[in-house]
C-alpha cells in the first residue's frame, strides 16, 4: 500500500501586549512498498521552528528532507530507519538518524 502524508501546522506567537505573529509550517511524506516486507518512504518539509530555550524564544525558518526504510517483521510488528538533513536559515544544519520498532494490535 502506498500512503501519501500532507500536514500543516499554525503556531501563534504573542509578546507582551502586541500583535499576535503567525508561523507556518508544513511536512509531506510518501511511503511505498519496495519489494516483499520492506517499504520505503521519502520525506520533506518546510517551516518556521522554535530553537530558543525557555528564556528565550528565536524562531528560525527551516528545510529538511529525509528518506527511511522498514521491514515487516511479522503480523503487526515493524522495524525502522530513517535519516534527515535539515538546513536551517544563518548557514547552519542538522543532521539526525531515527530507529523505531512499532507494534500495531
Amino acid at each position: 500500500d502506498w500512503d501519501w502524508l500532507l500536514q500543516t501546522t499554525a503556531t501563534g506567537l504573542r509578546s507582551g501586549a502586541g500583535a499576535q505573529s503567525w508561523k507556518i509550517s508544513a511536512q509531506t511524506r510518501l511511503a511505498f512498498p519496495v519489494r516483499g516486507r520492506w517499504r520505503a518512504s521519502l520525506m520533506a518539509a518546510t517551516g518556521t521552528e522554535n530553537f530558543g530555550s525557555v528564556e528565550q524564544l528565536l524562531f528560525r525558518s527551516s528545510r529538511s528532507a529525509g528518506a527511511g526504510l522498514g521491514v515487516r517483521l511479522g503480523a503487526g510488528r515493524e522495524l525502522r530507519v530513517a535519516g534527515r538533513y535539515q538546513r536551517i536559515a544563518g548557514g547552519r544544519y542538522l543532521m539526525s538518524y531515527e530507529g523505531g520498532y512499532a507494534l500495531r494490535f
